[in-house]
């Protein structure tokens, strides 16, 4: 059988994509991968039966180019004729369920894996939103990546919002992300997720600084590429290449991540949305806590006995008093280990990618014994 999976960004293709389509070419299904340009991991090759990228998929909007990608992914749905089609990302989704529904294909799972009009305003906002709103009236199943994004939706949809277990699009895994060689350094910050303006890393460099006043041992690692559909000030970007105190890696392997979050002291990470802080789940498993305002699809990521560490959003006097107080008194050994055992248990990555193929196949031998 033929199952089409569509996404607009190469980078997310590699992070989520990848991962998943590896557990769903498992179930004897034929693989198609659609997304935008950009550079894509080798083995996505080797595992689909065909992917294609198209130059005129891009997050923005743009009429000519949405409505080229509109006709080139219909006529490639319909002469694939898959008996699935899976998409996520707001302009893949909107495209991919308008297309699928209008050749009559029977599933059609929508990921959500953030709302992306959450933190937009004015035309943007009202846009965005009923574009969404749209692709989830024309899908069959919605899967929501956490319970405070299913909340959210619940508001602007009668249709069920499914949470497959804790959440999560794939999970952690617990053979890069563990406690084994964690040695934490006292002063030590860290980021690790796109510089973008939802990540908020303008407050991030704000109480950097105000941290770095009191104590000059301070230091910050930021781990992330430049997100150029929400660009950060161009300023901000020079004072990250200027402090000889920052540390900024743009590009490494989720194996090399691990590395570093092991010596953070302390992750903060100030976005103002999330679907399901992935990055926060692997620190966590690291036994590295995460301060962070407490915002959807960020909450879900922190157990109860770190609710402290979920600071009201914009409050940046509490902030900096958590932050403040949590170097000063941060995680025992044992501690940490409670956080490591917490995340593998509600995120780990096989659970969470079989609980994904699994709701796939349900739906795909649902849809053909009906037929």
């Amino acid at each position: 059988m033929n199952l089409v999976y569509l996404v607009t960004d190469s980078t997310v293709a590699n992070k989520f994509g990848l991962e998943q389509v590896k557990y769903l070419s498992k179930s004897n299904l034929d693989i198609h991968f659609i997304c935008g340009l950009g550079s894509l991991d080798p083995e996505l090759k080797n595992i689909c039966k065909t992917v294609t990228q198209l130059k005129s998929l891009k997050r923005s909007i743009n009429v000519f180019n949405d409505f080229k990608s509109f006709f080139i992914i219909l006529f490639f749905i319909h002469r694939i004729k898959p008996s699935c089609v899976i998409y996520a990302t707001p302009k893949a989704s909107l495209l991919a369920s308008a297309s699928s529904f209008i050749l009559g294909i029977d599933n059609r799972i929508y990921q959500i894996w953030g709302a992306r009009w959450e933190t937009l305003s004015g035309l943007s906002l009202i846009l965005v939103k009923q574009m969404d709103k749209l692709a989830i009236k024309l899908s069959t199943s919605i899967i929501g990546v956490s319970a405070s994004i299913s909340g959210i939706y619940s508001a602007i949809t009668k249709k069920d919002i499914l949470v497959l277990g804790r959440g999560s699009a794939v999970g952690v895994d617990r053979d890069i992300f563990s406690m084994n060689g964690r040695n934490p350094e006292s002063f030590k910050l860290g980021f690790a997720g796109r510089l973008a303006q939802d990540k908020g890393i303008s407050d991030l460099l704000i109480i950097y600084k105000k941290l770095k006043k009191i104590n000059s041992k301070t230091t910050l690692e930021i781990i992330g590429e430049i997100d150029f559909s929400d660009p950060v000030d161009v300023s901000l970007i020079k004072e990250i290449e200027s402090d000889p105190s920052i540390n900024w890696v743009q590009h490494c392997s989720r194996i090399e991540l691990a590395s570093h979050m092991k010596r953070w002291a302390l992750q903060i990470l100030l976005s103002q949305r999330e679907g399901l802080g992935n990055v926060i789940i692997e620190a966590g498993a690291c036994g590295i806590p995460t301060i962070c305002w407490d915002v959807t699809g960020v909450r879900d990521a922190i157990p109860d006995f770190l609710g402290a560490n979920l600071i009201q959003n914009n409050r940046m006097d509490l902030l900096y008093s958590r932050i403040k107080e949590y170097l000063d008194n941060p995680l025992s050994t044992m501690e940490a280990s409670k956080l490591s055992s917490w995340t593998i248990e509600n995120f780990e990555k096989n659970m969470v990618l079989n609980n994904f193929a699994n709701h796939v196949n349900h739906k795909i031998l649902e849809m053909n014994s009906r037929n």
